[in-house]
């Protein structure tokens, strides 16, 4: 199942979550592939220090970038994202998307050096539905959406191109697994249709579900 790779110019893959172990692995394995790294972490220390190890190891092309707020204003992450992949001069090269949240979103601040300004909405009220539960449905559902609809005509434009999301974890309460299980089918409903639109124009759309975290 080969990632596209073409040209003398890097191509870059922008994976989300970089904070955790997953969206850390994620980006780890695309490095090792030969791609230029976005590393996408909701502080600045932690996306540097991913983008250090994989330059490390893989001698990869590291940008790293920094969402913060990922669950409270989806469209003005984004946005700031592209600016960021704007300065880089990486936007036009971007071939994979992955985006990887994690299990719950913690409303992060920038650590290290300042992030951009985002005009993010207020985080909701404690106990609606539950602690941290809104803040990962923007993050896994207002996310998702929103990098498709900036990217997902650049790729097409261009014939290749993937987006990968990740699905499951998070939620130890009934309610919060329910309302994080709504989630992930919202997105695996979003990756079909998307799939189905961008299909034609040699764009891929794949659904990873996380493991269960054990049981203590």
């Amino acid at each position: 199942d080969a990632l596209p790779i073409s040209g003398d110019e890097p191509r870059y893959a922008l994976v989300t979550g970089c904070e955790a172990p997953l969206g850390a692995a994620a980006a780890e394995a695309l490095a090792a592939r030969g791609y230029g790294v976005v590393v996408v972490a909701e502080r600045d220390g932690a996306a540097r220090a991913v983008a250090r190890r994989l330059r490390q190891n893989h001698g990869a092309v590291c940008v790293p970038a920094v969402a913060p707020g990922l669950g409270r204003n989806a469209a003005a992450v984004v946005r700031s994202l592209d600016e960021q992949l704007a300065r880089a001069n990486v936007s036009a090269r971007l071939d994979v998307f992955v985006h990887a949240p994690s299990a719950t979103a913690p409303a992060g601040t920038g650590e290290g050096t300042s992030p951009p300004a985002i005009d993010a909405a207020e985080p909701p009220p404690d106990g609606l539905p539950g602690d941290g539960v809104a803040a990962a449905l923007e993050a896994r559902c207002g996310t998702a959406a929103q990098l498709a609809r900036r990217f997902g005509d650049a790729m097409a434009a261009r014939r290749r191109g993937r987006f990968g999301f990740v699905v499951g974890g998070g939620g130890d309460a009934s309610e919060d697994a329910a309302v994080l299980a709504a989630a992930d089918a919202f997105t695996e409903t979003f990756a079909a249709r998307l799939r189905r639109r961008l299909a034609p124009d040699g764009v891929g759309v794949t659904v990873a579900r996380r493991a269960p975290a054990p049981s203590p």
